[in-house]
């Protein structure tokens, strides 16, 4: 038998390529190997633990908001948000929006809110989770936790919301938190899209104290990005709390007496400037901010004429009437205008070239001094110490006691209102300050606008005889174990140079307001128990010589606004108050009983 030689030696030939192939092959998958586990071991490992661990923040609570007596006003509460992490949604080849379809066969959403949140942070990295609902009811928790297999890259987190218990009463003090924009994220580090940052009052200007600092919990997971296990957790730095100089009986008292009305009642201590009431009516529920407003409770909030969401003690500007003839008299005495015993005539009006300016008593007073003025609030006599002292006297004496600036009060939304001059009127006008214009100034009315804060001010100053204080809402800082990181003491703002026997003989007239016979608020006086102070009857409009007696015949937004200020005891004061109530009409009788009310609950209490 004859042997192919040629056969054996071909095939011969094709193993040894085959075996030299695999060869190769095998030494470059040993080299490759090694290049991979050695050069590039850490490469890998690092891109291995980031599709198998997760970096989880947890946000710390937010402060807690006491009242002075230690009542708890602004709180946290249980909730749960559900968020969405776009790179574990891409990672299992899905889409948002497919996501988004399958949330919305368990329960019930509004895409395009979701998609509106989607797109504020579309520019964000994106393996930060996003919240996209927020506080979840029992329901929708138990539905998403049920199907949470089907929706890979969504989750349900532990998200405490603000809770205040005191609702309306306390919403312009402390204000509320909403959800932090671009601008809130970059100007702190602690914060990620979906937190809440105050955004008014008290929860805004101390912020960063509320906020505390995050914690982090690194978790493993599976391959649709559900947590396995925690591998490691590092807790969050609480807020610090807020201790208030407010008092909450205090601020119910005065809500109960504005119900119904548009206005404020603000209290002080006049030795010191701390609040100790704030109150501004029609109030809101700073709730609905922290759950997340719905676009009709916005609109009723905005649309209500009344104004809810202003904080008409500090924002609200208004002519303050009678209640600035103080200015006026401590203008005439410093300047030596006028002796306090001097009198001038008051017929019911008084005329300047051709304009005649009447008093509130239609055929006068007769002769009468500056402290009979004061109490019986006669328009003429201060017309006419008006003329007699000058715009430029009253305007250095209303800006030494605070007015035409802000008072420093630590919430935001403070109005500096108007304290008019020539130099202001040449700025805004172009023209020259007139003879004519000064008399509506000395009683209150003309240009001159003023908070109601800044009129308490002026009280509260001439109550402790010329010390003007930094109102203050904030009393001391504590830490979660309530050690005292930081107290505020009294701010002097300037011991004002006028003599005590001029606050004297002031007053002794804002004394004869209250408990003698004329005063313009003897139906509000105290029996056995003597406080001072002055009605104001602030005119929104001119409405002529003969104007409507009957308030409710008169349009809402024509009728005069109505003030009371006052301290107590006249003698030894440590209680200050203002009461102003809008198109209420006269300050002796829509103002003063209110303020009564206060002062009674007060020293009784």
């Amino acid at each position: 038998m004859k042997v192919k030689t040629e056969n054996i030696y071909k095939n011969s030939k094709k193993y040894s390529i085959l075996i030299s192939f695999i060869i190769l092959l095998a030494l470059f998958i040993i080299l490759r190997l090694i290049y991979l586990q050695i050069f590039q071991g850490d490469y890998f490992f690092s891109l291995s633990e980031k599709n198998r661990i997760r970096v989880k923040r947890i946000a710390p609570l937010r402060g807690t908001i006491y009242d002075s007596d230690m009542n708890i006003v602004a709180t946290n509460k249980p909730a749960f948000s559900l968020y969405l992490n776009r790179k574990d949604i891409m990672e299992n080849g899905n889409s948002v929006d497919e996501v988004i379809n399958t949330i919305s066969q368990f329960i019930k959403i509004d895409k395009d809110n979701i998609y509106k949140i989607l797109k504020k942070y579309r520019k964000y990295p994106n393996f930060l989770p996003i919240k996209i609902l927020s506080n979840l009811n029992f329901q929708y928790l138990s539905k998403i936790e049920t199907f949470s297999f089907f929706i890979p890259g969504v989750f349900v987190d532990f998200d405490p919301i603000r809770y205040y218990p005191f609702k309306e009463i306390n919403a312009h003090v402390i204000g509320y938190v909403l959800e932090a924009d671009k601008k809130d994220i970059e100007q702190y580090n602690s914060l990620f899209p979906g937190d809440y940052i105050g955004k008014t009052g008290i929860e805004k200007s101390f912020n960063k104290f509320l906020i505390g600092k995050n914690g982090k919990k690194i978790i493993e997971v599976d391959a649709k990005g559900k947590s396995l296990k925690t591998l490691s957790k590092q807790d969050p730095v609480n807020g610090n709390n807020l201790v208030l100089t407010i008092r909450n009986d205090l601020q119910q008292k005065a809500s109960e007496l504005l119900k119904g009305k548009s206005g404020t009642i603000v209290c002080i201590n006049p030795q010191n400037g701390k609040i100790l009431c704030l109150v501004s009516s029609p109030s809101f529920d700073p709730n609905i901010f922290a759950r997340g407003i719905n676009s009709k409770e916005w609109k009723n909030l905005i649309k209500n004429n009344k104004h809810p969401l202003t904080n008409k003690a500090i924002s609200g500007q208004y002519p303050p009437g009678s209640t600035f003839k103080v200015i006026t008299a401590i203008a005439g005495l410093t300047g030596n205008a006028i002796t306090p015993y001097e009198t001038i005539y008051c017929s019911g009006v008084y005329q300047v070239g051709d304009t005649k300016y009447r008093c509130w008593k239609k055929y006068g007073h007769g002769a009468i001094n500056m402290i009979n003025a004061i109490k019986e609030s006669c328009d003429v006599y201060f017309y006419h110490l008006g003329m007699l002292t000058g715009i430029d006297n009253i305007y250095k004496t209303g800006f030494l006691f605070g007015l035409g600036q802000n008072t420093g009060i630590a919430i935001p939304g403070e109005k500096t209102g108007l304290l008019p001059s020539r130099k202001w009127k040449k700025k805004v006008f172009h023209t020259v300050w007139y003879p004519g214009e000064t008399p509506p100034v000395a009683i209150g009315q003309g240009y001159t606008l003023t908070t109601p804060l800044q009129i308490l001010m002026v009280y509260a100053t001439i109550a402790n005889n010329g010390t003007l204080y930094k109102p203050q809402l904030v009393n001391k800082i504590t830490d979660t174990q309530g050690n005292v990181l930081k107290k505020f003491e009294p701010v002097v703002i300037r011991k004002l140079p006028i003599k005590k026997r001029i606050f004297s003989i002031i007053q002794t007239g804002l004394k004869k307001v209250v408990n003698e016979i004329h005063g313009t608020a003897y139906s509000s006086r105290i029996k056995g128990f003597e406080f001072s102070g002055k009605t104001g009857t602030a005119q929104v409009r001119k409405l002529g010589e003969h104007r409507e007696k009957d308030i409710n015949k008169i349009p809402y937004n024509e009728r005069d606004h109505a003030w009371f200020v006052a301290y107590a005891p006249s003698d030894h004061p440590t209680f200050a108050i203002v009461v102003l109530v809008e198109h209420a009409g006269h300050g002796g009788h829509a103002a003063a009983p209110l303020a009564k009310e206060m002062i009674k609950y007060y020293f009784k209490k």
